[in-house]
């Protein structure tokens, strides 16, 4: 492979009309450029209608990043009833990117949506109570984050602590089997979780690390994934033994 790890952005559940939003080039601009500063070439992905492509696609990729900053919990931002959209391509697309263990970042939406592709659950937050971490106040949401110890966050944290972003109305509920809670809020809102999988690198955190306020902890999570995904990488364009087709 080359010597630069090709990252896939998914921006499927970021374009569901057909009229140009400014706020979705602000936030593929961030994540492209967080990727880029890692040392990676972003390749946006396009939504999938279905299956077919998906393999093909992955063989092209060294990692993938699913983002978003709105909420995957039956209630809309709008108040109205029911599932904001149908989330079926980007539930196809990560557990694909699982059965290829190729290494994966969720961020916001990408974190409840990799739980729930997974067969975990989310639930509603109650944002307004009060003691608690605002993890939707509308003025400057932050709250302090603690990593498990012995965790990957622990370990790009540096610390046993960090503060991050928070902007979200959605909590994990039930984790996925396969998944790890390795940080939390001081509410016990799980915050970040990792694969138990050695062979996969997969990581969900719930704050925005593109646009956060830890440089540190922001920078790691991106350095992490390109590491990962170049290892990948040369795995997928390692010589095989002779007489096994590719």
């Amino acid at each position: 492979m080359g010597s630069r790890a090709i990252i896939g952005i998914h921006a499927g559940s970021l374009h569901r009309s057909s009229r140009r939003d400014p706020e979705v080039d602000r936030l593929l601009t961030r994540w492209i450029g967080c990727l880029s500063a890692a040392g990676a070439i972003p390749v946006v992905v396009p939504d999938l209608s279905c299956d077919e492509g998906l393999d093909e696609l992955l063989d092209l990729l060294h990692g993938f990043v699913v983002a978003g900053e709105r909420d995957a919990c039956d209630a809309c931002r709008d108040g109205s009833d029911g599932p904001c959209w149908e989330p079926m391509s980007e539930f196809r697309l990560v557990r694909a990117i699982a059965r290829r263990q190729v290494p994966f970042v969720g961020i916001g939406l990408g974190f409840q949506l990799m739980n729930l592709a997974l067969g975990g659950t989310v639930r509603p937050l109650d944002v307004d109570v009060r003691g608690q971490p605002f993890h939707a106040y509308p003025h400057n949401p932050r709250h302090p984050l603690e990593p498990k110890d012995g965790s990957l966050m622990q370990t790009i944290c540096g610390a046993r602590s960090a503060t991050v972003n928070s902007s979200h109305r959605c909590a994990i509920d039930r984790l996925a089997e396969g998944l790890v809670a390795t940080a939390v809020s001081s509410d016990g809102v799980v915050e970040a979780f990792e694969s138990l999988s050695e062979d996969w690198f997969a990581l969900g955190v719930q704050f925005q690390p593109d646009d956060s306020c830890d440089w540190h902890l922001s920078s790691g999570i991106f350095d992490t994934l390109v590491d990962e995904a170049m290892a990948h990488g040369e795995q997928m364009w390692a010589p095989l033994p002779v007489g096994q087709p590719h």
